[in-house]
């Protein structure tokens, strides 16, 4: 097909169906990418976290911490599921990150600094971001159509368990964003879209958004 493309545009002179053909390549091989970005990644993880901007982190290992997580045999559902649990072995150092690493992208809209300013404001040395919700959540924000602040990203147990977040919470894994509502108005409409965007998981509108449409919307790729 790309064969047929190039004879036809090799007799335009102006090159703007050139220009059109490898536009619609550039577009197709970006879909590519995105639909990568959209696929499953369960911990461990591994020593190397791509995001969906294509920046490149190289991770490192804290054994302390991954001996904090819980014991995924104690789940109280089967073991189809606890393979998701697994501990994370690397991490994120926030610590060791240059400003201009903080600023880049992790996706069109969204920087790396807005995952990692907030376990960093909350006492943690460590954290991750998973690609899968980092696409997720720039789905959202597309088809939303204007800016959204991520209000909860990545917890370690000790913070998570300082909250009183749930015991298995996936914000520990990396792969939950909680997402402030951006228009309390439409705070309903804004969480039919989270649900069709394709995450794993939607927390119930009940549980996060108040009656004035006041709060935030829970998305993580659990897996399940």
């Amino acid at each position: 097909m790309l064969v047929a493309l190039t004879a036809v545009t090799s007799c335009s002179g102006s090159g703007r169906i050139i220009d059109a053909v490898v536009q619609t390549i550039d577009i197709v091989n970006n879909q590519q990418r995105t639909d990568v970005y959209r696929q499953a990644s369960d911990p461990p993880y591994g020593p190397t976290l791509i995001l969906p901007s294509g920046l490149r982190l190289d991770l490192v290992q804290d054994a302390p911490l991954s001996a904090n997580y819980p014991d995924p045999a104690a789940l109280p559902f089967g073991g189809n599921r606890r393979v998701h649990y697994q501990a994370p072995e690397y991490f994120i150092d926030i610590g060791g990150l240059p400003p201009a690493t903080r600023s880049a992208r992790a996706s069109v809209n969204f920087s790396l600094d807005e995952y990692v300013r907030l376990p960093d404001r909350n006492g943690d040395r460590r954290c991750y971001v998973d690609a899968q919700i980092a696409q997720h959540v720039q789905d959202l924000r597309q088809a939303w159509g204007g800016p959204l602040v991520i209000n909860s990203s990545f917890r370690s147990p000790r913070f998570n368990a300082a909250i009183g977040g749930a015991f298995f919470s996936r914000h520990m894994y990396g792969d939950a964003l909680d997402v402030a509502v951006p228009d309390t108005r439409r705070a309903q409409d804004f969480y039919n879209l989270a649900l069709a965007i394709g995450v794993d998981f939607v927390d119930a509108f009940s549980n996060t958004v108040a009656a004035d449409g006041s709060g935030w919307v829970h998305i993580d790729d659990r897996g399940f």
